[in-house]
């Protein structure tokens, strides 16, 4: 009898990138350690509409940001999740964060560059060699009472010039508008970012050469897993995360 070919499926939530990554990670190291092939996962969501209703600029769609390469996609992935489900081995939800997939960096780096469209690579390896990354989350944060004061991002800058030096520059990347940003903008040697697509601003944070990052963001704490560099974070919102390099709270 011919043994039908099992597949991996990450299943993805109905959750921001950044969320959604942790559930890819686990079926990508899974499929790896068994030899198996990913099934191309559905990174676009349609129906999310929540981030209209909180004004939010990232709208959480994700299009034109992955390109799957190497996954079955088109009809194989349709007849397979659709009737042969028993050969998938399916992955669903966040499991434990970054415990899970800790000390696995470098090869989901590489597999998530792998799969990342080819404008978005282009303009992340245009940035400097050497950076002071900041994220700054407001938007949704801000809703829901998890924004930091900007007192933190001040210090956290502060601290990442003194292990990195004065003289490179602070590329910020946030979701908050202008007047929000002012106390960061008018430091000296510092660029607020255009807005861009999530993945590629969360892959150009993960090129810093110091992080300063936003608690309890799974998009700060990608940026530091896949970077590895050191990491600040504010000291009244302790963030112990597993496998994100070393980390420093100000």
């Amino acid at each position: 009898m011919i043994q039908e070919k099992v597949y991996v499926y990450a299943d993805l939530p109905r959750t921001g990138l950044c969320n959604m990554l942790f559930t890819w990670a686990r079926a990508a190291l899974y499929a790896r350690d068994h030899g198996l092939q990913m099934i191309a996962p559905n990174w676009v969501k349609i129906n999310r509409i929540g981030p209209w209703l909180r004004g939010e600029r990232d709208k959480r769609y994700y299009f034109h940001q992955f390109t799957n390469e190497g996954y079955v996609e088109g009809i194989r992935k349709w007849v397979v999740l659709n009737f042969q489900r028993e050969n998938a081995v399916v992955f669903q939800g966040m499991g434990e964060y970054f415990k899970d997939i800790s000390g696995e960096h470098e090869f989901l780096k590489n597999e998530l560059e792998r799969i990342t469209d080819s404008s978005i690579l282009s303009k992340v390896r245009a940035l400097p060699s050497k950076f002071i990354g900041v994220h700054i989350r407001l938007g949704d944060f801000a809703s829901i009472g998890l924004a930091l004061p900007m007192d933190y991002y001040l210090r956290g800058i502060r601290k990442a010039r003194q292990i990195a030096g004065d003289d490179i520059p602070v590329l910020v990347f946030s979701d908050g508008r202008e007047d929000e940003l002012s106390q960061i903008s008018g430091l000296g040697n510092v660029v607020v970012m255009k807005p861009a697509p999530a993945l590629q601003d969360m892959l150009s944070l993960s090129k810093a050469t110091v992080l300063v990052g936003t608690n309890n963001s799974t998009f700060s704490g990608w940026a530091a897993f896949l970077g590895q560099m050191p990491n600040i974070w504010n000291v009244d919102k302790k963030y112990p995360v597993i496998g994100l390099g070393e980390t420093l709270y100000v």
